[in-house]
């Protein structure tokens, strides 16, 4: 029974399937980015911090989790002075 729930959370292709998720695409929207770029902004940060919380539990570096997240942040806010 847990791995069918896996499966259909899996499934779920909204970008708004946690309210904070929602939250963060309408934050995104009214700064002015496209629906389909903030979508992919989000998707693309949920899938880096849940990596990096997945690797804290392999191998628990602060530092290292504070300059990688802190280097994403860089990239983001690069890209969308660029492209945007």
């Amino acid at each position: 029974e847990s791995a069918h729930r896996w499966v259909s959370l899996g499934r779920r292709e909204s970008p708004d399937r946690l309210p904070v998720e929602a939250a963060w695409l309408q934050a995104l929207i009214d700064a002015g980015v496209s629906k389909g770029l903030a979508e992919d902004l989000l998707w693309l940060t949920t899938s880096i911090v849940r990596g990096l919380a997945i690797r804290k539990l392999l191998a628990d570096d602060p530092p290292r989790f504070k300059r990688v997240l802190k280097l994403w942040r860089a990239m983001v806010a690069d890209y969308l002075r660029n492209h945007v």
